[in-house]
């Protein structure tokens, strides 16, 4: 199975459900979510984590923030000696999702589609990509495909270490190497793109759950210590 735990946001939290959220992460995330100038950014990055704890929690597993590692490509993961977990977060202007599974790995991404300098991205592309971007749906097709790409890179764990060029996604399984990965589009919005990757061979359930800011600021509110 895959969980998808995500929800939309539009307003600034009220300074007490605000402190609420922040301080359910360790003080070295607090530090980097109060360094965004920007409102939006910093309740994105805060909903991120707390939709992992929430996620973690539906599929049985409480997070403990001392077990949280990166790889070394800077990849985060849960060092469980006791399950098998992958998870991945993904947020653009009033969306926030976060993938978790117990049977695969997982990428997301989501992109708000907007009017965007096409040819500043062509070397991201392959000839055929790029020969379909410049179709009739350009902009859509420009967002798919780099969702896709961003998805399937996330999953493998190296990110922007390999060039996007040098992956196809006109195609799928996406393969990178021997490895190869599923995708799975992810309707939000069509002002939205978004797209999940995960293991070929393994072809899991999705589970798509919504969530509000007020269910985020009542599920920390049970279990805050007293």
């Amino acid at each position: 199975m895959v969980l998808v735990i995500y929800l939309h946001f539009q307003q600034e939290l009220p300074s007490d459900d605000f402190h609420l959220l922040l301080n359910s992460v360790p003080e070295v995330f607090r530090n980097k979510i109060m360094r965004y100038r920007r409102w939006q950014d910093s309740h994105a990055s805060l909903f991120g984590k707390v939709l992992l704890q929430m996620g973690l929690s539906h599929l049985g597993i409480p997070l403990d923030w001392n077990l949280m590692r990166q790889s070394s490509y800077g990849r985060p993961f849960l060092d469980l000696s006791d399950a098998s977990v992958d998870f991945n977060v993904s947020h653009s202007s009033e969306y926030v999702l976060c993938a978790i599974s117990r049977t695969t790995h997982v990428g997301i991404d989501v992109e708000k589609i907007a009017p965007t300098e096409l040819n500043d991205f062509k070397n991201q592309f392959t000839e055929q990509e790029w020969s379909d971007i410049n179709g009739d749906d350009d902009l859509n097709c420009f967002y798919k495909y780099w969702t896709i790409k961003e998805a399937v890179l996330k999953a493998d764990g190296r990110g922007l270490n390999i060039p996007l060029s040098q992956i196809s996604v006109r195609d799928t399984p996406v393969a990178i190497g021997s490895k190869r990965w599923s995708v799975q589009e992810i309707a939000l919005s069509k002002a939205y793109s978004c797209m999940l990757a995960y293991e070929a061979e393994t072809e899991p359930l999705l589970v798509m759950h919504q969530v509000s800011v007020a269910d985020l600021v009542q599920y920390l509110s049970n279990v805050a210590p007293e």
